[in-house]
């Protein structure tokens, strides 16, 4: 073998062993890289997705901190479940304090599974001098429920009184949501 045989001979060994070398060795290890970066990728989403609901959820709670103060005051814009009494009980002292006779109906609506609160039909039927029904409509005002007028009526009823009905609207609390 001349000397350029020899040197083609020794460029091809190390040609091939670098061609072996780049199959057996260098692409795998390239594979291996490759899905090493595909899998750390993925996990900063994921981590970026949690510190993103881990925000949301301290947000969440400093929301909450500050409205606990208020619910207490919320609460007490709703009858509570069986404590209709009270009400009844609040409405008949502002009639009584505004020389009114006063009938009171309470419809609470049908109870829903799982609801938080329902609504109640009140209707309110008043007789007396039209500036005592006044007053008691600034008193009915001032109460601590949520009382929503719906249809509001005068007549007369001779003799210088009237006779109002008032249709309204208040809400109860169930027992399971006050918890």
């Amino acid at each position: 073998m001349n000397f350029k045989q020899k040197i083609l001979a020794v460029t091809a060994v190390i040609l091939g062993i670098a061609v072996l070398v780049f199959i057996y060795v260098i692409l795998p290890v390239a594979n291996d890289i490759k899905k090493i970066h595909d899998t750390v990728y993925l996990e900063r989403i994921d981590l970026e997705r949690k510190y993103q609901r881990g925000q949301l959820l301290r947000q969440t709670i400093e929301n909450f901190e500050k409205i606990a103060p208020l619910k207490t005051r919320l609460s007490a814009v709703f009858i509570f479940e069986n404590q209709e009494l009270e009400l009844i009980t609040a409405l008949e002292k502002i009639a009584a304090k505004n020389s009114l006779d006063q009938t009171i109906r309470l419809n609470p609506a049908p109870a829903k599974k799982n609801e938080l609160y329902r609504s109640v039909n009140l209707a309110l039927a008043l007789d007396g001098k039209f500036e005592n029904v006044i007053r008691y409509l600034h008193d009915l005002n001032t109460l601590d429920y949520q009382i929503n007028i719906s249809g509001f009526s005068l007549k007369t009823s001779g003799s210088g009184r009237i006779a109002a009905d008032i249709s309204a609207q208040t809400y109860m609390l169930l027992t399971a949501a006050a918890n």
